[in-house]
């Protein structure tokens, strides 16, 4: 289990390998994707599709779980996880922003 714990860790941290590349880089991305999942958390429970939301985790779900069964790298989250918290922190961003209105009827 504690195997597993390490695998989901390595999958999840918010930041690059901290061995392979210069600690600015590090710490740049890290502070981008604390931001990014802050926003994407922030989309996330402000959407209002459940149907989509419950897909959402479970890709999420799926594809973490894959990876740590098999080979983690924390790069390879980047294609799988990066689209979904993009679209949800721009709609995260765009509710927290003033003045922002959702509206589910049509463009006129």
């Amino acid at each position: 289990m504690r195997l597993f714990a390490r695998k989901a860790w390595e999958w999840l941290r918010p930041y690059p390998t901290p061995w392979f590349w210069p600690r600015n880089v590090v710490v740049a991305v890290g502070a981008f994707y604390v931001v990014l999942l802050a926003l994407a958390i922030a989309g996330f429970l402000s959407a209002s599709r459940p149907g989509v939301r419950a897909f959402t985790l479970g890709v999420l779900a799926a594809t973490m779980a894959f990876h740590v069964l098999v080979l983690v790298v924390w790069r390879y989250r980047v294609p799988y996880w990066d689209p979904v918290l993009l679209l949800y922190g721009v709609f995260g961003a765009g509710t927290l922003l003033p003045g922002w209105k959702s509206s589910t009827s049509p463009a006129r």
